[in-house]
């Protein structure tokens, strides 16, 4: 089963308005006295929804970008100005997919990282002037969102229907008014409606387009993979796209009358026009984002490039840099410290340039360091076999103690803490007993009893052989030991 990867996300944002009053004929006799004739007025047309701007941790909308950051108090909001300066904090919160018309954001959290789970899968409004903000519902999958007209539309499992999948259409107004519920208690208060998709890809929003919502349907196998689209009010549910092989296909934006869309392993890019003839544009693979002019993309974390339609040849824009999402006239982008395996997020314009820091993101501090200690070396003995063991941070004693009769001890050895000891003697079979402590009380005492110990059964050593042993733990060629079993009472 593929997999989408967490650290790319899709911003889409279209804006489509258009309202055009119906005039009045009214026509006059030029006679005098003659009367005015009845007025016939034509039927106006359809007025176009206000679609909302849409992203996924960051989203641009009325010449701002708004996104989500860590700061000294946690998950906050901020917003900054399209060229990236006018950064402010507007509130805490977990917001994950957002939708924004004018002063008014509508947002579904997720699981903080934290620990908090306060705002996990809760759809919040958000009044932007003022940073408060009200919790319309609960239980609600943090998976696609899209502001159309007065509602919100978004794919969810009902909670008795796990394995199903659907549309669902939630009246902002009546929610409001209901109070907060989960999906099922908005569906009795009639504030929300199942609108009759077919198995929608729940991880994708619907777009609009002249008078459609389209979105993505998949079989629960992740084959089968189509585009359909339904009107706002549910009605016409109809196939709009569907060829053999097409899989894993994500919506990425209407420009210049075609749906721009990627799809298979390569995340190849693609258009259809409204009339579903499709184009292809082999060359541009790897789409993490397109806005109609730019294909935005991203090997890994060594870099974030682009290409136009025209010429798929690749620009580099940020080495060393994973994708973020690009939001007005600002690319964000991230770096993995290794070290202190930390996030670093940064902006930059989208046509490249310099990057500054994303004002808002928090990095834990580095916890202060102890420097690495020096090693002393000690070497002991003479011999055909080798015996290496380091020390950490006690005295230990090393006692070699030969299997002949009598049991006579070889070598004995007391050294500093972070020494590294190398033991020269003959091949043969012999006991290694270990002793720590904090203070060395003499070769009738040891360590006291205080002291930990520790030995091995008979271990055979051979001629030639350099010989690691680990003396950290009792586990291994080690066992417990006493005092009175170290210095031999």
């Amino acid at each position: 089963m593929k997999q989408r990867l967490l650290i790319i996300l899709l911003i889409v944002a279209v804006m489509l308005s258009g309202c055009s009053a119906g005039l009045s004929d009214i026509n006059e006799s030029a006679e005098s006295g003659s009367d005015v004739q009845e007025k016939t007025e034509t039927p106006s047309p359809t007025q176009e929804p206000i679609i909302g701007d849409v992203g996924n941790d960051v989203v641009a909308s009325g010449g701002w970008i708004y996104y989500r950051a860590e700061d000294e108090e946690g998950y906050s909001l901020y917003r900054m100005d399209e060229d990236g300066s006018q950064t402010e904090k507007l509130m805490t919160g977990f917001p994950s997919l957002m939708a924004v018309d004018g002063d008014i954001m509508y947002y579904i959290g997720t699981y903080d990282p934290n620990g908090s789970d306060e705002e996990n899968c809760k759809l919040y409004r958000v009044d932007l002037s003022t940073g408060s903000k009200t919790l319309m519902m609960e239980d609600m999958s943090p998976l696609s969102l899209y502001l159309a007209g007065d509602s919100l539309y978004f794919a969810d499992n009902m909670p008795y229907q796990t394995e199903d999948r659907d549309l669902f259409r939630l009246d902002i107004s009546a929610a409001l008014s209901a109070g907060v519920g989960n999906l099922e208690f908005m569906l009795n208060a009639g504030a929300t409606v199942r609108i009759g998709a077919q198995s929608p890809d729940v991880a994708q929003n619907p777009l609009y387009w002249d008078g459609w919502l389209y979105y993505v349907t998949r079989s629960g196998e992740f084959d089968d993979w189509s585009i359909r689209r339904i009107r706002l009010d549910g009605s016409e549910d109809e196939p709009f796209y569907k060829q053999s092989g097409l899989d894993f296909v994500e919506l990425r934006g209407v420009y210049d009358d075609q749906l721009f869309f990627t799809s298979g392993d390569a995340v190849t890019l693609y258009a259809l026009s409204e009339e579903s003839e499709l184009t292809e544009y082999p060359e541009i693979t790897g789409v993490c984002a397109f806005d109609g002019e730019w294909a935005y993309s991203a090997e890994d974390d060594s870099g974030v490039y682009r290409c136009s339609l025209e010429n798929p040849e690749k620009e580099l824009l940020a080495a060393d840099r994973g994708f973020t999402a690009i939001a007005g006239d600002c690319l964000l982008t991230w770096q993995l410290e290794e070290e202190s395996f930390q996030y670093f997020r940064y902006v930059m314009p989208k046509s490249g340039g310099e990057e500054t820091a994303l004002t808002g993101h928090y990095v834990e501090p580095t916890a202060e360091q102890t420097p690495t200690p020096e090693y002393t070396e000690k070497t002991v003995g003479e011999g055909d076999v080798t015996l290496e063991i380091s020390s950490n941070d006690t005295l230990a004693c090393y006692k070699l103690v030969s299997c002949a009769e009598g049991n006579p001890v070889v070598q004995s050895v007391v050294t500093d803490p972070y020494t590294d000891l190398t033991l020269k003697f003959d091949s043969g079979t012999y006991y290694l007993k270990v002793a720590y402590g904090d203070e060395w009380l003499g070769d009738e005492e040891a360590f006291g009893e205080n002291g930990r110990y520790i030995t091995t059964e008979m271990y055979i050593f051979n001629p030639g052989f350099v010989y690691k042993l680990s003396t950290s733990s009792y586990s291994g060629d080690f066992s417990s030991d006493t005092m009175s079993g170290f210095v031999g009472n």
